[in-house]
């Protein structure tokens, strides 16, 4: 069936076209596939990186569009960061599934939740020391007695639910005197 060329045009507009074929069969084609909310993901990780750049950390543009629409999970990944940064070089690069941050001996693999889970933080952060079960609730031993570790992010051992700065802090203080002691 021909459409006439005016209804086309208006279609086209709108930001779609449809198209009828035999056996009454109507095939609708978007012309724009991304949704807004991709448009504006994409825009503004492009403005974050082009402040990442001015700002001389590049290495955070990624990072920080992994955790796009979570600010929380952002702030709180900065002071991470940039503490880390003050005791030794970091290597942060962004996974499909989460942020891998290498900083001496260590690994640690982040994911931001941004207080959407069960869980209620806003970082969950994947360790391999042993002293952070010093934290208490905030800390899950994905090793169950006598099993394999459960799944989650990573391949460390323990999960740390950040869901405040203090928090945050208790456990850099712990990554610090790990580090000091494997470099003495």
């Amino acid at each position: 069936m021909k459409r006439d060329l005016d209804k086309n045009i208006r279609n086209q507009a709108s930001g779609y076209r449809d198209f009828i074929f035999e056996n009454q069969l109507l095939l609708i084609d978007y012309l724009n596939n991304d949704p807004d909310d991709l448009l504006e993901k994409e825009n503004a990780v492009k403005l974050q990186k082009i402040k990442n750049k001015i700002d001389k950390k590049p290495e955070l543009a990624d990072a920080e569009s992994f955790l796009y629409g979570k600010e929380e999970a952002k702030r709180v990944f900065k002071i991470f960061y940039e503490y880390l940064k003050k005791l030794g070089n970091v290597i942060v690069e962004a996974q499909s599934s989460k942020i891998k941050v290498t900083f001496g001996n260590q690994i640690f693999s982040i994911v931001g939740y941004a207080g959407k889970t069960g869980r209620k933080c806003f970082l969950v952060i994947n360790s391999d020391i042993d002293a952070v079960t010093a934290l208490g609730e905030i800390v899950d031993d994905r090793v169950r007695l006598g099993e394999k570790k459960k799944g989650s992010i990573g391949s460390e051992r323990y999960e740390l639910f950040l869901t405040t700065e203090d928090e945050l802090l208790r456990f850099l203080s712990i990554i610090e005197n790990n580090y000091n002691n494997e470099n003495n």
